[in-house]
């Protein structure tokens, strides 16, 4: 965000909204300071590509709830996966992908500007380099 309009955002309205969902924040930010505002910090409006990073039972929760959400057809339009490969056994994020049809791709991975919004990582269990970062505008 920029800084100033983090400045002139104030201390009580910044110190009540700790106690609100996020959604009701971001439209209350968004409605004080225009939406043209909101959209010169780089927010891209849904529905969004997501790449998702993650392994394990804990990242499966988060991809869980993103692939509903891609079910539903609203916030994502789009759902890809990175996981580790493991020599033996099957990751359970991998399981799922397959059984729900996800793309799924294998650690390392190169990410091309401009394909996705942005990228979503849980358990991971990698350091992310800065190129793949970068990679996501959002």
């Amino acid at each position: 965000m920029g800084w100033s309009i983090l400045q002139s955002f104030s201390k009580r309205q910044f110190q009540a909204s700790w106690s609100l969902p996020l959604a009701t924040v971001a439209r209350k930010f968004c409605s004080e300071f225009n939406l043209a505002k909101c959209i010169t910090l780089n927010q891209k409006p849904p529905p969004w590509k997501v790449m998702f990073f993650g392994t394990d039972d804990f990242s499966l929760k988060s991809l869980e709830v993103l692939h509903m959400e891609l079910m539903k057809g609203g916030l994502i339009k789009r759902l890809d996966v990175v996981s580790v490969p493991l020599k033996k056994s099957l990751t359970v994020v991998r399981h799922f992908c397959q059984k729900e049809g996800l793309q799924i791709t294998d650690w390392p991975v190169t990410v091309p500007q401009g394909v996705y919004d942005v990228g979503i990582v849980a358990s991971f269990g990698h350091l992310i380099p800065a190129s793949v970062i970068n990679a996501f505008p959002m």
